[in-house]
């Protein structure tokens, strides 16, 4: 593959790698370290996880089903992304059917360097940013998300590092607005020479300025390439901050539709 075409594949192997904490949603799980694929134009990509989580507080559970991220790839650097979440949550001993904020952004991809000796090692700039839609229940009025994104791609290891932060919309049952200023490292390993399994890890943080506690947690999993249209995954995810998310286990099911 000539160099110039590995340039925007190696930038959507980034952008397409923006993790949760970019997607800090109000009550809702830093994670989502299982889109490490290409996005490649006119590609439509569904991100669903579906899981439980265990919190301290209420609501004390979440049933995911699913967290969703619909990806959408407009050019070789610009993407089109809507990520939310749909949940049972159980509060007093109760279940109820919840939805969380929308985020619709756009993902940028600004700058890739790819080695001339090796085309699969490069370094990639990129950015993903939106408006924030209130579709949680009490919310009104519309919020803003922003994470920058650096990447160093070196198989058989692929690093993303992302700081942003998330302004939430206003929250009718609390006194102040949801804002956080959200970081992490996402870690991709490939375990076999035919990348049909991969390792998937994460470290995120996230020091919130309103209602939300803060969060420090981890994640850890397996991605499994059933097809070239089809990726399934089993992860891990655990809290480390009381007050917050503690412990969950989510299943990824991620099927891509476009041209072959």
């Amino acid at each position: 593959m000539r160099l110039r075409e590995r340039v925007p594949i190696v930038l959507f192997a980034l952008l397409a790698a923006a993790p949760a904490q970019a997607r800090l949603r109000h009550r809702v799980p830093a994670f989502e370290p299982t889109d490490l694929d290409l996005e490649d134009p006119l590609t439509l990509e569904l991100d669903l996880q579906f899981g439980v989580l265990k919190r301290d507080g209420e609501p004390d559970l979440r049933v995911f089903v699913p967290d969703f991220e619909l990806d959408f790839g407009l050019t070789s650097r610009v993407e089109l992304d809507v990520d939310g979440a749909l949940s049972l949550d159980r509060q007093s001993g109760r279940f109820t059917f919840a939805g969380d904020n929308l985020w619709v952004s756009t993902k940028l991809g600004f700058y890739a360097d790819v080695e001339p000796s090796d085309p699969e090692r490069a370094w990639a700039l990129g950015a993903q940013l939106g408006p924030r839609l209130p579709t949680a229940p009490h919310s009104v009025g519309s919020g803003f998300g922003a994470v920058l994104l650096a990447a160093r791609m070196a198989p058989p290891w692929h690093f993303i590092l992302n700081l942003g932060s998330v302004l939430e919309p206003t929250d009718r049952t609390e006194t102040l607005r949801s804002f956080a200023v959200v970081g992490g490292v996402d870690l991709d390993y490939d375990l076999d020479v035919e990348n049909r399994w991969s390792l998937l890890a994460e470290l995120g943080a996230g020091y919130s300025f309103g209602p939300d506690p803060h969060d420090v947690h981890t994640t850890l999993g397996l991605d499994w390439n059933a097809t070239s249209r089809l990726d399934l995954s089993l992860v891990g995810f655990y809290g480390f901050v009381r007050g917050g998310d503690r412990a969950g286990l989510f299943l990824g099911v991620t099927p891509k539709f476009g041209p072959s």
